[in-house]
């Protein structure tokens, strides 16, 4: 396959900052959020979230996953193949995101009861319908993608992560509650769905669901599925055990410290769709040594790039939340601590998906469900042994040590000959951080500004003097 470059690296740009701003606006209202409602509530709304995206891989099925591995290779003259395979995944998802509405609404006093101190039981049934609009939107999004529009992607859901948020801001500054900002919330949602739907139905014809298609997209799909769901377990199930072991306000302060780590995955975010969108073609055509090269030169260089971020907010986070936010985080014993295992966890989560797309190319899905499964099994252990006595620290070291045991075995089955060495060096470049951070006082904006850029850009200097990677390696990447 032809690569355009221009638009690989427009498309990076649009995804890279489009991811970004979806980041920090869980980020950039949490004080709004907490002054409004509390804490606790906070953490309800947070619950409520993770909720919907517990139970929309069931509503999925992750059939989207075949309109990568199959429809991205269909040209836009084949209009008769797209509207094929959309309208099949379309009928199946609508009628499994109507059940998983229902579960929802049946299943809300439990998780009232058990997980929230017997707190919004409303607005978990209200967000039952959330999970109809994202099961409609979860088809748009993943045809869009695979036809790689990834600018129209990126800006739509940058307004579809975004504009209900605020929209959910509004409405609790106005009333102090969380029923009525989720009703906002779900009231834009809905719109901003039905829009993009209409963009896409408009380009294809009406064309009665296939059933070889569906049974064609479920026998790809299917380990994905359970994948999808232990992944969903994997990254969620901690709230859980920390809303039951310590309480919703614990939810909110953990969110807090997740949602600023997660930031990181939004580096990850332009390789994992380049790979998933440019390189099955590829990959069929038997080119499999220089697709597995590639994955390499990537992942390597979204290790630099997270780790680098990861050690910046262990160091900065504090400070910047006092001089922003005028929050004190004092009180939080071995916060530093925290967000640097919190964010080893979300930046080994990013390398697992690196190693996933092998697995999406040769049709192994399954492997992603034992590692999974495993890693599941492995963290809901931990989460329930170290979260009493470690408290949210407890919660982190639980999920880094489960993603980093995926890492491994992916890394043992499909050996991409990495070499360790490179961890090493990029941790000892990192230490050129933690030393500025310890030499320099922070008390103003521009000192945090400063320290903030000179250290990365020490670090980055301390990656190339080492020669963990170069730039043409990474055009090498992309474009060989």
């Amino acid at each position: 396959m032809d690569t355009n470059k221009k638009k690989v690296i427009s498309d990076s740009i649009f995804l890279s900052g489009g991811g970004l701003i979806f980041k920090l606006k869980g980020i950039v209202f949490i004080p709004i959020i907490i002054s409004s409602v509390g804490i606790a509530n906070y953490g309800a709304f947070v619950q409520i979230l993770i909720n919907i995206s517990m139970i929309i891989p069931l509503c999925t099925l992750e059939l989207g996953m075949g309109f990568y591995r199959y429809t991205s290779k269909y040209d836009e003259t084949e209009v008769e193949k797209l509207s094929r395979d959309y309208w099949t995944v379309l009928t199946a998802i609508f009628i499994l995101s109507l059940l998983g509405g229902l579960i929802v609404y049946l299943f809300s006093p439990i998780i009232s009861k058990y997980i929230l101190a017997g707190s919004s039981l409303n607005s978990l049934r209200l967000s039952s319908l959330l999970v109809v609009n994202s099961g409609l939107n979860y088809v748009d999004i993943k045809y869009i993608q695979s036809r790689k529009e990834f600018k129209l992607y990126s800006i739509y859901n940058i307004f579809y992560q975004l504009i209900p948020y605020l929209g959910f801001i509004a409405g609790i500054i106005i009333r102090s509650d969380v029923f009525f900002g989720l009703l906002l919330y779900l009231i834009i949602q809905s719109a901003l769905m039905l829009f993009l739907k209409v963009y896409v139905i408009k380009r294809i014809n009406f064309l009665i669901p296939s059933i070889k298609i569906l049974k064609k997209f479920l026998k790809y799909s299917w380990a994905l599925l359970f994948s999808g769901i232990s992944g969903g377990l994997l990254s969620k199930v901690d709230r859980y055990f920390i809303g039951y072991f310590l309480g919703p306000a614990s939810i909110g302060i953990y969110n807090i410290v997740y949602s600023v780590c997660s930031l990181v995955l939004s580096i990850n975010l332009p390789f994992r769709k380049y790979l998933a969108i440019y390189l099955p073609g590829l990959w069929d055509k038997g080119e499999k040594i220089r697709v597995k090269k590639q994955v390499k030169e990537l992942l390597i260089f979204y290790l630099i790039l997270s780790f680098g971020a990861i050690v910046t907010s262990a160091l900065f986070l504090k400070p910047a939340v006092k001089l922003f936010l005028n929050i004190n985080l004092s009180n939080i014993a071995n916060f530093e601590i925290l967000v640097f295992i919190t964010g080893l966890g979300i930046m080994t989560l990013g390398a697992s998906n690196f190693f996933y797309q092998i697995i999406r190319y040769r049709k192994e899905a399954y492997l992603q469900l034992i590692f999974e499964t495993i890693a599941v099994i492995i963290n809901i252990l931990l989460n329930y042994l170290l979260i009493k006595p470690f408290g949210i620290i407890g919660a982190s070291i639980a999920t880094f040590v489960s993603y980093f045991i995926i890492v491994v075995m992916c890394n043992y089955r499909f050996n991409l000959k990495f070499e360790f060495l490179y961890l090493i060096r990029i941790a000892v470049a990192g230490l050129m951080i933690v030393g500025l951070a310890y030499l320099n006082r922070i008390n103003s904006y521009m000192d945090l500004t400063i320290n903030i850029i000179f250290g990365y850009v020490l670090y980055m200097v301390s990656i190339l003097i080492m020669k963990v990677t170069s730039i043409n390696k990474l055009k090498r990447a992309f474009i060989n």
